[in-house]
């Protein structure tokens, strides 16, 4: 009993952090500077750095996994579309190109491995770079769930939240999306990939963003 009450304990506590530190469905983020001007699509580049100072007893296998799971991440937010619109209309992709760099001085955004909710991911907004902070739940995931993780907590700088905690918001509660908050001892929720749904919302921020 007292396992089973140290676990529903610990349920409601990650679902109480969550709520709290997770912008809603389209939030009022800045704008990302152009620190390193534009891809061949014309999309400002974004670079994302991975931290192996954080995985000193890390195996070549065990970066391969990281390094698949953040370049995975990258390709879900590139190359997804929103169908609802042309194709070659303005908000058909996100305005932003992630790429992933060797140099960290070039980041905007560094994975590293630390302590976090549920040994799971999570992203500290509140430091630049920001911080995309990995644990052994998450890294002992499926290839799926390891990327979908990445993608998500990028979704969260492009101003996306839980669209499970926020029903009193039109649209955020329905149908797939890869930021569907996970409510169990597991690192995932909903979609593994990025949606169409996700990409509109994210251009909704984008359109709606008064911190410029």
């Amino acid at each position: 009993m007292r396992v089973l009450a140290l676990i529903i304990a610990l349920l409601l506590l990650c679902e109480t952090t969550l709520a709290q530190n997770c912008p809603p469905c389209y939030y009022d983020q800045y704008h990302m500077v152009a620190r390193h001007g534009y891809d061949g699509d014309g999309r400002q580049k974004l670079n994302v750095y991975i931290d192996w100072s954080s995985m000193p007893n890390f195996t070549q296998s065990g970066k391969d996994t990281v390094t698949a799971a953040v370049d995975g991440g990258i390709a879900q937010w590139n190359n997804a579309t929103n169908p609802n619109v042309s194709s070659n209309a303005w908000d058909y992709k996100i305005q932003y190109g992630l790429e992933r760099t060797t140099v960290s001085s070039q980041a905007d955004f560094i994975v590293r491995r630390g302590s976090t909710l549920l040994d799971c991911i999570s992203i500290d907004m509140s430091v630049y770079p920001h911080v995309i902070t990995f644990g052994d739940n998450w890294f002992n995931s499926s290839s799926a769930e390891r990327i979908a993780g990445i993608a998500h907590e990028l979704g969260h700088r492009f101003g996306l939240g839980h669209p499970s905690e926020l029903s009193n918001n039109s649209g955020c509660s329905t149908g797939d999306s890869i930021m569907q908050g996970s409510t169990t001892l597991i690192c995932t929720g909903g979609s593994t990939q990025v949606t169409a749904k996700d990409v509109a919302q994210k251009q909704q921020e984008f359109r709606q963003s008064s911190a410029l």
